[in-house]
């Protein structure tokens, strides 16, 4: 793939007045230690959806993508594969059984690479911003296709083109677990259901930030 072409827009303002897509890209452990919070997890995937929909009121100059994957043992499953949130069109996660092992960084491979060549793939999606959040309860132990160093090259490589990245941890040293990849937000939860709560509200604030940046200084993007 060419990495000196991309849709992805800079945050100089130029959105305003221009209709934008903006993709939310949810990675999340299925490993066996996330069995005892399974319920919950599913209560905040398809919770991410609904504030989703609450900001695409906000904000209706921007169009609003989802795509979701979850990973363990040698399962690397796309969940809701890329689609476009509409009245019509609200994806949920129905189903949620944690097993095996770790392979955070076949996961992030996987997805970040398959998003970036989707968002490519349209030309005509001229301004593109996207949002990752990772949850994971566990270090890697057991990716095959990708290492580490290969994981944090794409994600720097990607941070450059403006995408955006969050990874949300428990159980872990989760700075030392985010930093090897390359990401600088990390942030801890609690493996219950008020701590899955949190994690859904702190990714909304910050979503709402980042759609401050697209629409800096001006309510353009905003609903009157």
């Amino acid at each position: 793939m060419n990495s000196q072409h991309t849709n992805s827009a800079p945050f100089n303002g130029e959105a305003s007045n221009q209709e934008v897509h903006f993709f939310s890209l949810v990675i999340i452990d299925e490993s066996g230690s996330m069995q005892p919070i399974a319920p919950f997890v599913l209560e905040t995937h398809n919770g991410i959806v609904q504030d989703i929909i609450k900001d695409m009121k906000e904000y209706p100059l921007m169009r609003q993508f989802f795509n979701s994957w979850t990973f363990e043992g040698s399962k690397i499953c796309e969940r809701i594969p890329l689609m476009e949130i509409n009245d019509q069109a609200i994806p949920q996660l129905q189903d949620f059984s944690p097993g095996g092992s770790t392979p955070l960084y076949d996961a992030l491979g996987t997805a970040l690479t398959k998003l970036e060549r989707e968002i490519l793939s349209h030309p005509e999606w001229e301004k593109t911003y996207v949002s990752v959040s990772i949850i994971s309860d566990g270090e890697e132990n057991s990716s095959r296709s990708y290492s580490g160093m290969e994981v944090k090259r794409l994600i720097e490589r990607l941070r450059l083109l403006g995408w955006k990245f969050e990874y949300y941890g428990a159980d872990h040293d989760i700075e030392a677990a985010a930093s090897q990849i390359g990401i600088s937000e990390a942030k801890s939860w609690d493996k219950t259901s008020y701590g899955m709560q949190g994690v859904r509200t702190d990714r909304s604030v910050s979503n709402k930030l980042f759609y401050s940046m697209i629409f800096p200084e001006s309510e353009d993007g905003k609903e009157e």
